[in-house]
């Protein structure tokens, strides 16, 4: 059940029992404000009721309660660790499904496709790479990024620098926040204001891994869906 005002109102005035998916194209990441809804589906509904930003910012956590011990099977805005916390004895023993699906396995819940939460610009997911200048100028030398004249955008949290002024090919740098809250609010947000940029059109976005305890399951579990490449660094 909602606790949105204007998602309460439209389910008394309707007087129905409504349900729906996010209101995106297939494989985009799901939107958080309105404009994200008219930019995927311009022309194919008749109406967007804009209630503001959402306040989480990503999808609902799924569950798997008829299994024994339950199985969680997307990590969402209820956190792995809350659910332990408040489910009872049972619940304690929850275990995690694999993030993603396999090509013969029936899909059990949305986003276990490989390819998915994506933007248009490819992203690439940093693990454990310091303060990111390294890895990230390591990166644009190994796949010639400067000889191709390629964009990119940043998207930074709890330990890269700011690398805006020191990379030419940086032309977007966004901070995600400090605690999984924020990043969890900003995440599909920020990846879709840089891809859908007026100023520039971004070929590259470099996001800023985060450890996977509390919302930073469900972060990580995202991240790994849009990312088309994966590095991983010494750092702790």
């Amino acid at each position: 059940m909602p606790n949105h005002p204007i998602v309460r109102a439209l389910i008394s005035m309707s007087d129905l029992p409504l349900a729906a998916p996010s209101a995106n194209a297939s494989t985009r990441p799901s939107p958080t404000k309105a404009s994200h809804v008219y930019h995927d589906l311009k022309g194919k509904i008749p109406l967007i009721l804009d209630g503001g930003e959402c306040e989480i910012g990503l999808e609902s956590t799924v569950v798997d309660g008829l299994c024994s011990p339950p199985m969680l099977l997307r990590p969402g805005g209820v956190s792995l660790e809350d659910i332990k916390k408040y489910g009872g004895e049972e619940w304690s023993q929850i275990v995690v499904s694999k993030k993603t699906a396999g090509k013969t396995e029936a899909v059990r819940t949305p986003g276990m496709k490989y390819r998915h939460y994506s933007p248009t610009a490819k992203v690439i997911l940093f693990l454990n790479c310091g303060d990111g200048e390294k890895s990230i100028k390591q990166y644009i030398k190994e796949n010639n990024l400067q000889e191709k004249n390629s964009t990119i955008a940043v998207l930074r949290s709890k330990k890269f620098k700011s690398l805006k002024n020191d990379i030419e090919l940086v032309k977007i740098e966004k901070n995600l926040g400090l605690i999984g809250k924020d990043i969890q609010k900003n995440l599909f947000g920020f990846l879709r204001d840089v891809d859908e940029s007026s100023d520039c059109k971004i070929d590259f976005i470099f996001v800023e891994g985060v450890d996977e305890d509390n919302e930073g399951l469900a972060i990580m579990n995202r991240l790994s869906k849009a990312a088309s490449e994966t590095i991983i660094g010494n750092s702790k």
